[in-house]
């Protein structure tokens, strides 16, 4: 069965963007590409070097208007560039991650809980390191 790791942002459990220049240097940073947006996305593509480095089949980057309001990796393979990608844009832009299916999110604080949807917040676990996450998927 195929899934997603989602990553958004959140304030008073409202929805709010994610600032796209951090984002796509954090992307660069793990060695994806950015395409051009196209419409309401722009297509991440990952790095593959050996079988270690891909970290999902695909990605994307979700737009409302001017605003971006997510990142997706569809079928993420759970190895080492995963989890660190995952970690910095959790902990370097506050984001929430979570599956697609909303069996449990990720955030960096503890505070950061209660700006969350009521369904994300009960699922919620703070992480601060690679094995934090590994632990928690």
């Amino acid at each position: 069965m195929s899934h997603s790791q989602i990553f958004m942002s959140f304030r008073g459990c409202d929805l709010t963007p994610i600032p796209l220049l951090p984002l796509v240097a954090i992307l660069e940073d793990h060695g994806c590409k950015v395409a051009p947006r196209r419409g309401d996305f722009s297509f991440v593509e990952f790095p593959l070097i050996g079988d270690d480095y891909r970290i999902g089949c695909e990605g994307s980057i979700g737009f409302e208007d001017a605003a971006t309001v997510e990142f997706g990796i569809n079928r993420p393979y759970y190895q080492n560039k995963f989890y660190s990608l995952a970690l910095d844009l959790v902990t370097r832009l506050d984001l929430c991650m979570f599956t697609s299916g909303g069996e449990v999110a990720f955030v960096s604080r503890e505070e950061l809980i209660a700006d969350l949807p009521q369904a994300l917040a009960d699922v919620a676990v703070v992480v601060q390191s690679v094995k934090d996450l590994v632990d928690g998927i």
